[in-house]
């Protein structure tokens, strides 16, 4: 059986850019539970319908949860993208109907779906921080989620094209 090689990739210098950037907002998704806890009432949203209407409550603690989940997210996807390990590699090959993507480009759409991600948790933690806090969904929300999962979209789309 043949040893896989690992490989150095030429990270392109904005790919490190959007990391921190991205590091930053998973920071600030974790600060705003912290600084507004004392300050939560006992419950808080944690189920919002189409209609932005509240339609379940949990502990406050629940608060926690966009923050774990967000980071567990990016640092998975992080993970895929800067391994050298092969076994790791494997997942960015393409199947039999994905594109194969150079690896400058498979770090660029990455990178930017991380970015994308994380501005997509800080949103959704800091809307749940305000309606657990005032009683309503904050009048922003609609308008910005589609637009980032637009942006999420995106790059996924140009990625095809730039093959």
């Amino acid at each position: 059986m043949a040893k896989e090689v690992i490989r150095e990739v030429d990270i392109p210098f904005y790919t490190r850019i959007f990391d921190f950037i991205s590091l930053a907002l998973m920071l600030a998704t974790w600060t705003v539970p912290l600084m507004a806890y004392s300050d939560l009432p006992e419950t808080v949203p944690s189920h919002i319908n189409f209609k932005g209407e509240v339609d379940g409550y949990s502990n406050k603690i629940f608060i926690f949860v966009i923050p774990v989940i967000g980071t567990i997210t990016t640092a998975m996807l992080w993970f895929v993208m800067h391994t050298k390990n092969p076994y790791f590699q494997k997942f960015r090959k393409p199947g039999k109907y994905q594109v194969q993507l150079s690896e400058k480009a498979q770090h660029r759409v990455l990178s930017i779906i991380i970015l994308l991600i994380s501005i997509l948790f800080l949103i959704v933690e800091m809307s749940l921080v305000e309606t657990a806090t005032t009683g309503s969904l904050p009048s922003y929300f609609f308008i910005i989620l589609p637009i980032i999962a637009l942006l999420i979209i995106l790059p996924l789309v140009e990625a095809f094209r730039s093959k």
